[in-house]
This record gives structure tokens, C-alpha cells and sequence, in this order.
């Protein structure tokens, strides 16, 4: 047997899952703060939902699973599954045929994603996301208002203006581009996907792909040249001038190599990429106007912007920052405090059960040894728990003991135990 996960796959023992919930608990404090609900979807989704919606780069990463061939599955007519490899497509399966909800809807998610792409450093076939959409909504202050979330999302694990920047275009200013050099409609998401993947490929490369569209590199760059010196959108001056009134103007970018690789996208779109450029985007996003309507054959309108952060890169990038994983080391420190009650040899089960059930239900973590050696006791303690809670043996705590500062106080009932403690604690 292989002692190891499949390929682009992990294992999350206590110390490593801490690390997620980590990221996990920013995000959810953030959106909470912004108005954002929280919902989710089956892991499971039909292929057809992402055919014609998502593009080509994510139907040839999807993880296929063929319908069983038995009688169950005849019956049924079960049809070809794949592992969700984003969320959007499955929010606007929910909610395109669904106008009930009041809008503008603010929602965010937290979850697993997989993806068949080649594993390396940032980028994993299963990873986990952090999405947040405005649906309901055509105004770019609802843009404004998601990347004014991802900006102090980014902040609120330490990152500083010199760390990040959210790189901002618009997919529109490329129609009079299109226009110029007669690039037909069924073409343009191909020709953006070129641009999407701008910095990463050569120019012999680069080239030899916009042969097809009678063009070279020299053109595209400077058609991108003038459109950030002269022509930004409307839009974005509208999402600018938003953010300057929230102080975060100096976290944002105009760059029309900004296109996204998703096909769904209409309009803004934005990618928060690192000032280094180690790695991938820390995140991205963009408005989606038209998915709903594709889904529900044109029955339904519903204007839609969002964005997805993944964990790969943001834990690198906190990784290889030591104030970052100092701000880390100290919240997973935070999170590990707990008491291990060490108890006199004599002390019966019956008290050290009591103390324990009273603990827990006061919502205060606590764990006991099963062990009545002492020496056990304290050495399962200090390998479990940051502090000791000493009982006697008539079942009364009488000392609690910090590990780490050896700092140690009389206790006279578990009261003051309680008026001290938090659980869960805080973020900072």
C-alpha cells in the first residue's frame, strides 16, 4: 500500500489542518463583517453544467466520474459527473431559476475545489476556496465593494500595501481592439485566454499563436500601452473613485493584460497578485451579467460579480514572510490552550469527571489522563495542553500552571478559571 495521498492530493493531520482553519476563520470573520451569508454545494455536479459556461481550460480539468452502467443507473438516467472545480457555476445553477430571494444577495462559500492540472509549487488538484459573490446587482459599486473585501481580507492576516496589488481591467476595452482587427465573436475567448496568459509564455510563442488573428506581439502591447495611459473604462473610474473613499486606492492597478481565464466573465475583472510575482494570483474575480441568463435559456437576468481565494498561495506567501508566520505561530498557539487536570493518585474517578463535565460545559477546554501515575500524567500533559489544573484528593483544584512562563496560581473553585479564559479565542 502506498503510505502516500494521490498526486496533487493532501493529508491534513492536527497541526497542518490548524493551518487551514486559520485562513478559514479570516475568511469567514471578513465576509461576515461585509454582509455575506454563507451557503454551499454538493461536491458532485452534473458536466453539462460547465460546457459552454466555463470555457475549455476547465472542462479539460475536470475530474470525470462515467455513470455506473447497472440497472440503478438506467433507471435513473444518470449522466456524466465531474468534481466541482469552482463555485460559480453551481451559485447560478441555484439561483437562476430562483427570483425569490431579495437582491442585492451577498453570499460566500468555503470549500474544497479539484482540478486535473499538473501539481507544483502554489497550485494543487485539490484545494480549498473562498468565494464571495454580489448577485442581483449591475452597479460597480458592487465590484468596489468585493474588491474593497478581498483588499482587507489580504490585511487582516498582516499582509502590507508593498506585499499585494489587485490588478484591474475591463474585458470591454478590447471590443474596439476586436473591431480594429476584425477578430470575430466566436473567437474573442480564445484571443483573451492568449492575453490572460501574457507574463507566463514566450514571445516565439506568443507569436506563433496570434498568427491566426493576423497580429504579433508588438501590436498587442501596444494596443495595452495606450489603454492604460489613455482609456480606461468608466467602470473602473467608478470602482477607483469608490475605493479612494475607503482609503484603499494604493492596493489597486490598472492592467488590461487582465482577462481571466474563465469564459462567464462580461466586464471588471481583477486578480490580487503578489508584489514578488513568485507565484500564481492570490486571487481574482470579475462580473458575470450573462450566466444566469445562459443557464435559464435567456429567462432570467441576473447581474453577478465575484471572486475566489484559494490556500495554496496564500500559505506560501505566509510562509515565506516571517511577520506573517509570526502573526500564524502565535493564533495557532492562542488556539491550542487548553487545561490538562493532574490529579493526586487518590483522587477518585467520580471527582475527576465531575470537574472535568463542569469545565466543558462552562466552555472551557479541558482533557484528563486515563492514566493514575502522576509522572504519566504530567508527561501527557505537557506533550496536550499549555496549562495544568492540579486537583487533591478530595477532588478540589487548588493550582493552574502555565507551561510556557511556569507562572502558577492558587485556585479556589473553578469560577476563576472561567472569568480568565476565552474559548474560542480572538483572531489578533
Amino acid at each position: 500500500m502506498n503510505k502516500n495521498p494521490i498526486r496533487g492530493f493532501n493529508d491534513y493531520p492536527p497541526k497542518e489542518h490548524q493551518k487551514l482553519k486559520y485562513l478559514f476563520a479570516h475568511w469567514e470573520k471578513m465576509a461576515i463583517l461585509y454582509g455575506f451569508e454563507e451557503y454551499d454545494t454538493p461536491i458532485l455536479e452534473n458536466v453539462e453544467l460547465y460546457k459552454k459556461k466555463s470555457g475549455e481550460e476547465v472542462l479539460n480539468q475536470l475530474y470525470k466520474i462515467a455513470p455506473k452502467k447497472n440497472k440503478i443507473a438506467s433507471e435513473k438516467k444518470e449522466k456524466e459527473i465531474a468534481l466541482r472545480p469552482e463555485f460559480t457555476a453551481s451559485l447560478m445553477r441555484i439561483l437562476a431559476f430562483n427570483q425569490r430571494n431579495q437582491k442585492p444577495m451577498k453570499w460566500f462559500s468555503i470549500g474544497k475545489c479539484f482540478r486535473y492540472e499538473k501539481p507544483q509549487q502554489g497550485r494543487q488538484r485539490e484545494f480549498f476556496q473562498f468565494n464571495a459573490d454580489i448577485i442581483g446587482e449591475k452597479s460597480p459599486l458592487a465590484d468596489a465593494e468585493l474588491i474593497a473585501l478581498l483588499i482587507d481580507t489580504l490585511l487582516s492576516f498582516g499582509f502590507e500595501k508593498e506585499d499585494f496589488k489587485v490588478h484591474i481591467s475591463d474585458r470591454s476595452i478590447w471590443q474596439s481592439f476586436f473591431k480594429q482587427h476584425k477578430i470575430e465573436q466566436k473567437e474573442e475567448s480564445d484571443f483573451l485566454q492568449i492575453i490572460d496568459k501574457w507574463e507566463k509564455e514566450d514571445s516565439e510563442k506568443q507569436d506563433e499563436e496570434l498568427k491566426k488573428y493576423n497580429l504579433n506581439k508588438k501590436k498587442v502591447e501596444n494596443f495595452m500601452t495606450e489603454t492604460k495611459n489613455k482609456q480606461k473604462s468608466k467602470q473602473f473610474q467608478e470602482i477607483e473613485k469608490n475605493l479612494k473613499l475607503r482609503n484603499l486606492q494604493n492596493y489597486i492597478c490598472f492592467d488590461p493584460k487582465i482577462t481571466r481565464g474563465l469564459a462567464y466573465y462580461t466586464g471588471i475583472v481583477f486578480e490580487a497578485i503578489s508584489t514578488e510575482k513568485k507565484f500564481r494570483s492570490i486571487a481574482g474575480g470579475g462580473r458575470y451579467d450573462k450566466l444566469a441568463s445562459s443557464f435559464s435559456e435567456e429567462k432570467n437576468n441576473l447581474p453577478a460579480c465575484g471572486f475566489a481565494i484559494g490556500d495554496c498561495v496564500l500559505k506560501l506567501l505566509i510562509e515565506k514572510n516571517s511577520q506573517l508566520e509570526e502573526k500564524r505561530k502565535q493564533w495557532l498557539q492562542k488556539q491550542k490552550q487548553q487545561i490538562f487536570l493532574v490529579s493526586e493518585e487518590e483522587t477518585s474517578e467520580e471527582k475527576i469527571v465531575e470537574i472535568v463535565s463542569d469545565l466543558r460545559q462552562k466552555e472551557i477546554p479541558v482533557q484528563y489522563s486515563f492514566e493514575k501515575d502522576k509522572n504519566k500524567q504530567f508527561k501527557q500533559a505537557e506533550k496536550k495542553a499549555t496549562h495544568i489544573l492540579r486537583i487533591n484528593q478530595e477532588g478540589k483544584p487548588y493550582q493552574l500552571k502555565e507551561f510556557k512562563s511556569g507562572n502558577k496560581e492558587s485556585i479556589q473553585n473553578l469560577d476563576e478559571i472561567v472569568e480568565k479564559w476565552k474559548y474560542p479565542p480572538p483572531l489578533s
